[in-house]
């Protein structure tokens, strides 16, 4: 069963939120989540993450940051850094939430964070960062915060903007398993969702998608000349 968290960070005016999905087969193809919805999904197949990556595991981190940075770059936004401090402050928390079972934020109130659970070994940490990325449906280019969402609520796109903030330089994430489920958290700094703020300038991102579709015209093979004779 899904639930969703929210935090709002007073001393900055910084919105927070953590997502839940109860995994389904990590093949299996999934419609897009909101935050709020409450799903449930019949865990089956093989495990796409049978054991728990460390954080200081180079492959896990790439994961973690490609996932993000991938989005970021189609927007024409800086790369996120891998941060160690960051990753071991999401340890502690991701260990704390796989002994409780409990779904809920730090009450840290320095970094951003994004939360996500699905069944254990059921996603890879690339498919539940994508689980915040899948948001981005909902996205409105431009608002600022919490005028973000085409559906009138800014916790449907909350985990979204905090991955494409433009303002955020690092990111330090962590899993933690269980009993029967895994908790992505992810630490980011400086913190994301300020309110009165846009994730990104709208007119970079416009520039950047051209200049990625100029690129991608320009790579595909034309027609051949005819030669002269």
């Amino acid at each position: 069963m899904g639930m969703s968290v929210m935090r709002v960070l007073s001393t900055r005016l910084l919105i927070g939120l953590g997502i839940v999905g109860f995994g389904a087969s990590a093949d299996a193809a999934q419609p897009a989540m909101k935050g709020g919805e409450t799903r449930m999904y019949v865990a089956s197949g093989a495990l796409a993450m049978p054991n728990v990556p460390s954080i200081k595991d180079p492959a896990f981190q790439a994961e973690i940051l490609a996932a993000h940075n991938n989005e970021r770059r189609l927007l024409g936004i800086p790369d996120l850094k891998w941060s160690a401090d960051l990753a071991d402050e999401a340890k502690d928390w991701a260990d704390e939430l796989a002994s409780s079972g409990q779904m809920k934020h730090d009450s840290q109130r320095k970094h951003g964070e994004n939360l996500f659970f699905n069944g254990a070994g059921r996603r890879t940490p690339a498919q539940m960062v994508q689980g915040w990325l899948d948001e981005k449906q909902y996205y409105k280019p431009g608002g600022a915060m919490p005028n973000v969402s085409t559906t009138g609520n800014w916790m449907h796109v909350g985990h979204y903007t905090a991955v494409v903030w433009s303002g955020t330089t690092e990111v330090g994430c962590a899993v933690g398993r269980g009993k029967s489920s895994d908790f992505l958290v992810c630490r980011y700094n400086p913190p994301g969702n300020v309110q009165g703020f846009a994730a990104y300038d709208v007119n970079i991102a416009k520039r950047a998608a051209e200049a990625a579709a100029a690129a991608a015209a320009a790579a595909k093979p034309g027609k051949k000349k005819p030669k002269k004779t």
